[in-house]
């Protein structure tokens, strides 16, 4: 969902094209923030300082190219959008690029009034994007789904929720959210970013939503959660899968 506080940004490494794309978006979406950046290196950057809905970004960067900076984001953010610019693309990348559900792909040089009709589509009809909707939905048993995509669904959904997670040994971790940030993680042997990566490790166990819970006084974990879910991610990579364990069974709360 598009948000009045989340960004957009745009990545391009022409410091005149940045900057006659970034007067021209605060002119014509006055509502909606926008960074610029003009390397990857940078756009990281910027995603560690605030959250990102949307990228408009040059194929060609002086330190990679925009497919392969989308495929590193979809890695945490299965529902990042984005629009791709370009002077010229290899036809080995065109099924990469349409494979990642693109909003669009603008060949440079291109109108304005063009780009501007397809943000408005994609922004939903305005920068606040649709009304939120009263909480309901389905209960739900799912399988063959990971602690992580369960995080980043809860996320997305700006939720305000504590989720519990039980592995197969028995251990017990819980991640608080509110607004859709990740506020607190916490298991038997660790809190905040530790504890946030062990429970993505965890290969199976169990997963709900407390019905009854208090959130934490002081939190451990700080937005925005795109950042906080690539660098968990990463941490849990390092440390590899948790290798399986004798079956406990686990008892909802």
């Amino acid at each position: 969902m598009t948000t009045a506080s989340s960004y957009l940004l745009i990545v391009d490494d022409s410091a005149i094209f940045l900057d006659v794309l970034l007067g021209w978006f605060r002119e014509t979406f006055p509502e909606k923030p926008v960074l610029g950046a003009k390397s990857l290196a940078e756009a990281r950057e910027a995603m560690a300082e605030v959250p990102i809905d949307f990228f408009l970004l040059d194929y060609r960067l002086p330190d990679g190219n925009g497919l392969d900076f989308i495929n590193e984001v979809r890695m945490f953010w299965l529902e990042a959008r984005f629009i791709l610019m370009t002077l010229e693309m290899p036809d080995t990348e065109r099924s990469a690029l349409l494979a990642l559900n693109p909003a669009g792909c603008f060949h440079k040089p291109f109108e304005l009034d063009v780009l501007e009709s397809e943000l408005r589509a994609q922004f939903e009809g305005g920068v606040d994007g649709p009304a939120t909707r009263p909480v309901s939905g389905f209960k739900t048993m799912l399988r063959g789904v990971s602690a992580l995509d369960l995080i980043q669904l809860k996320c997305t959904k700006a939720a305000t929720c504590a989720l519990e997670f039980c592995n197969v040994a028995g251990e017990i971790g819980r991640i608080y959210l509110t607004d859709g940030e990740v506020f607190h993680a916490e298991t038997n042997g660790a809190i905040g970013l530790d504890a946030l990566a062990d429970i993505i490790r965890w290969p199976d166990g169990e997963a709900h939503e407390l019905s009854i819970w208090t959130p934490p006084k002081t939190g451990t974990i700080g937005p925005p959660w795109q950042s906080v879910l690539m660098e968990a991610a990463q941490l849990a990579d390092e440390r590899g899968v948790e290798p399986p364990a004798k079956s406990v069974e686990c008892h909802a709360a």
